[in-house]
């Protein structure tokens, strides 16, 4: 029975049917319930559980519908009956035989008896037939149906009893279940109450199937269901025909303790390995541990699509979702014998190498469309396959900017080594969002994975193709090699290229002898005797072998010095290094913005104070009245010029003290504005310097562990090179004594020497390199001290030229607002800023004859022109008073 949703309280539906055998299953279950009157039509549901029922007839159409639209391979209906009725049985057969029809194997193939060591047909035997699992009992002619029923009641009403004392929850169980023979019934009698509970947590309703009569018996031939006894009683059977299911647990058990009898039990006849009665939430276990023993039947919970499920519909769709896979060879052979969790080796399987990496520059993965949102995302890389492959799973950081487009990760190559059975495994890959939210998701058999650059378009928790989202990958498979077989599979894969660079590396021995005298002249007697121990300058030798004199002196042998690379001193980012960093820029940019809004603000407030007083001397003027600043009608403009100086003359001589008023209170009120604004921004400023130290040390910190880690991992790489190095001179020492010496006892005891001398180099050249490493990264923690103290002084000096900035501003500030006042009132009292301004001179003077008058000082463009309007503004009114005179 599929459920649309939950199996313990969900809505049952036959279309869930439908869209498992159109996905491609080919063993679905039928949990088979007796019906009530008056219809007495059986029905489909989940015992014990509040989820609905379905008629078991509109099951069997949509069976007959959907079966082979997607896979003509043949269909297992796998009955779970609790119909205890021989005649809603005798309805269920005849639902099957007259709605299948031809479909429905009715009886074996001649080819194919049900007889002890016949192997069971083929899927191509068996084309668009559909095979009835269900419990079989053999019928004596005239047998009473009415006494068996009569037992069969019996047995069911004390099953019935026993359940009354315990939990009807732990009777509901996920996914498919397991059905018992007729000998099994007769043990229920004797189960105690724990026993009972067990039997329901782990394997459901599985044990309370009742009888099956015989027209339903007569519809069951290849898949006959039996209860399991022992991996040795099967064997002795030999019927292939027979099938027992398992638990998830019990199937665990058998294949932990007897993995290899598993194996050729599954060689033998078919397996059935179904869910646990505890996964209320209808939750799926992982099917790859019992694909790896060659069980036939996994069954999962088609309404939950998690990981097994994805797993699981990823295997069948790369051979068109027939729903049928060969097993490999070594799991059908009967000569032969496989165990999951060997470790070494499989005979005649060459085991696999897997790396996947996105360029040369080890950008591991990039992403396309990941998501319709910025957000930061990420990869994982996961292998399922044998116990003995390895079980790593990769992941990548956080993409640095939140890219859905096209991030990139910098990381290593994914390298997965030595997969013991490629058929067997298949490789997971999922990109998730930060926090863990899933994007997409890809799972690809090992079989069906081709090194070179692939995009990867990414499924959907269902298994469906997205639209966009995507992964561009570089994927190298390879064999399988052990390191020290490495050297010889590169010489027969390539063995140009191999033998160009040994005539090198001879070639450069060869330079290197020349220029220095023999082994004997190289050493001296002190250095020869220190058993390979390094002097005092830090260079090996090798321990003279006990063989006659020319054993060992090859020629090729050289004192390995520590490897030059990187011996200059480490350096840290200084802080000009630091300011120019795209970061700290951003910041800079963004105080900039905030300065000019401040300044902005400032000019604003500054221009309405300005505005306010230009009122206020407007409406002195209009009180005034325009009479007396300019001359009598009918005159000229020349005269005009002068009656204006005489009348300036006149303010002078009495100034206008409501003028004067308002001009100190203009002066005082932007002195204090000024004062306010600049203070404001003295604040800004001091803010702004402590945070860009706060994040220039930000970026130093994360610049400095930066520069720990390279130099960490370069000593690695010094390390490992330098490891390389001795070995290839360790093997060339005894490639050159067996050379020289045919004594096998001389050649053993050579190479146990140069073994020991090599030891020694490579742990005091270990040990000279962390020295080195260890001096390194103290001098560069110094250098980074130091530059974090120049960072935090910096804060004082920056804070200090703001505050020298704002005493500056305010000395300035007086002489700028009286500026700024007497040009405001100069718009309104020309005559008298004029006046004023020749008076001045007049009074130096007087006060010193002897200097030189002062010059007069410019007006500036605004003044001169409201001048100028002023004078065309009273030439317009004489001309208008003249005309009205001559009309009079």
């Amino acid at each position: 029975m599929f459920p649309a949703a939950g199996q313990f309280s969900g809505i049952s539906s036959p279309e869930m049917y439908r869209q498992a055998l159109l996905a491609g299953c080919r063993c679905v279950e039928l949990d088979c319930w007796k019906g009530r009157p008056p219809d007495e039509e059986p029905y489909i549901t989940h015992g014990f559980t509040m989820t609905t029922e379905i008629l078991f007839k509109d099951v069997i159409e949509a069976i007959a519908e959907s079966a082979f639209k997607t896979s003509p391979y043949p269909l297992i209906l796998s009955f779970e009956n609790h119909v205890d009725s021989p005649k809603q049985q005798a309805k269920m057969a005849e639902y099957c035989r007259t709605i299948f029809g031809d479909m429905l194997l009715t009886e074996p193939l001649e080819k194919f008896p049900l007889k002890p060591g016949v192997p069971l047909p083929s899927p191509q035997d068996l084309l668009g037939k559909i095979l009835i699992k269900n419990k079989k009992n053999q019928f004596a002619a005239g047998e009473n149906q009415d006494t068996l029923k009569k037992d069969t009641l019996k047995k069911e009403d004390e099953i019935t009893d026993q359940l009354t004392s315990t939990d009807r929850e732990n009777t509901a169980r996920a996914g498919e279940v397991t059905e018992e023979t007729a000998e099994a019934e007769g043990d229920l009698e004797n189960l105690d109450e724990e026993e009972m509970k067990k039997l329901q947590s782990d394997e459901g309703t599985a044990g309370l199937e009742v009888t099956a009569y015989e027209e339903m018996s007569s519809l069951v031939n290849y898949i006959q269901p039996i209860k399991f006894e022992c991996f040795e009683i099967s064997a002795q059977k030999n019927r292939s025909f027979v099938v027992s299911s398992f638990t998830e647990l019990k199937a665990y058990e058998l294949l932990t303790k007897s993995p290899i009898q598993f194996v050729d039990y599954n060689k033998r006849q078919m397996s059935r390995i179904y869910p646990k009665g505890t996964r209320m939430d209808s939750s799926n276990y992982m099917p790859q541990m019992f694909w790896n023993v060659g069980c036939q039947m996994v069954a999962l919970n088609f309404q939950t699509t998690d990981v097994p499920m994805q797993q699981n519909m990823a295997l069948f769709e790369f051979n068109g979702q027939s729903g049928y896979l060969l097993k490999h060879d070594f799991m059908r052979r009967q000569d032969k014998q496989f165990d999951p969790f060997s470790v070494d080796r499989i005979d005649v399987v060459v085991a696999s190498t897997l790396s996947i990496t996105a360029s040369v520059k080890h950008q591991i993965i990039s992403g396309q469309f990941l998501s319709e949102r910025c957000v930061r995302s990420y990869v994982e890389a996961e292998l399922f396959g044998l116990p003995g492959d390895p079980k790593r799973k990769y992941r990548t950081k956080l993409c640095p900017s939140a890219n859905s487009i096209n991030p990139l990760w910098k990381e290593d190559a994914f390298v997965f080594e030595k997969i013991m059975m490629p058929e067997l495994a298949s490789l997971r890959i999922v990109a998730l969002e930060e926090g863990g939210k899933f994007i997409g998701q890809r799972i690809i058999p090992i079989t069906a994975v081709r090194s070179g650059y692939h995009h990867i378009c990414l499924r959907s928790e269902s298994n469906m193709p997205l639209t966009m989202p995507s992964l561009f990958v570089y994927v190298e498979m390879k064999d399988y090699v052990p390191d020290s077989w490495a050297d010889l599979t590169m010489a027969l894969s390539n063995p140009i290229k191999f033998f160009n660079a040994h005539d090198k590396k001879s070639a450069k021995s060869q330079e290197t002898n020349s220029e220095r005298p023999s082994l004997e002249k190289s050493f001296s007697l002190a250095q020869l005797t220190t058993n390979g121990i390094p002097n005092a300058t830090g260079t090996f030798s090798v321990p003279p072998s006990n063989e006659p004199a020319g054993t060992l002196a090859t020629g090729k042998e050289e004192t390995i010095k520590e490897p030059a690379k990187g011996t200059s001193e480490p350096q840290t980012a200084s802080l000009e290094e630091l300011q120019q960093m795209k970061n700290f820029g951003k910041l800079l940019k963004k105080q900039e913005k905030e300065l000019k809004e401040l300044e902005r603000k400032m000019v604003k407030r500054r221009e309405e104070v300005l505005q306010k007083y230009a009122v206020l001397f407007m409406e002195l003027v209009d009180q005034t009245g325009k009479k007396k600043m300019l001359n009598p009608k009918k005159k000229s403009c020349r005269k005009v010029a002068s009656d204006e100086t005489k009348n300036a003359a006149e303010r002078v001589e009495s100034p206008d003290n409501r003028v004067l008023e308002l001009k100190e209170k203009l002066e005082e009120e932007l002195i204090q504005l000024g004062e306010e604004l600049y203070d404001v921004i003295r604040k800004k400023k001091e803010q702004q310097a402590t945070e860009q130290i706060a994040k220039v040390i930000e970026l130093a910190r994360e610049k400095q562990a930066a520069e720990l880690k390279a130099l960490k991992e370069s000593s690695e790489s010094d390390t490992k090179e330098m490891k390389k190095k001795l070995e290839a001179k360790r093997l060339d020492r005894i490639q050159a004594v067996a050379k020289t010496s045919n004594d096998k006892g001389a050649q053993e005891r050579s190479k146990r020497e140069i073994n020991n001398a090599h030891i020694q180099e490579v742990v005091q050249m270990v040990k000279l390199m962390n020295e080195k490493q260890a001096r390194y990264q103290e001098l560069l923690e110094t250098k980074q001290t130091a530059c974090l103290e120049t960072i935090k002084e910096k804060e004082n000096q920056l804070q200090q030229e703001a505050f020298a900035e704002y005493e500056e501003k305010v000395k300035a500030l007086s002489a700028e607002v009286q500026d700024l006042v007497k040009n405001c009132v100069k718009v309104y009292f020309p005559l008298e800023a004029e006046v004023v301004r020749d008076e001045a001179p007049n009074a130096a003077g007087e006060e010193d004859p002897g200097l030189p008058p002062l010059q007069e000082s410019q007006e500036t463009p605004e003044i001169a022109r409201l001048e100028t309007q002023l004078a065309e503004s009273v030439i317009e009114e004489e001309k208008c008073t003249e005309h009205q005179d001559s009309r009079l």
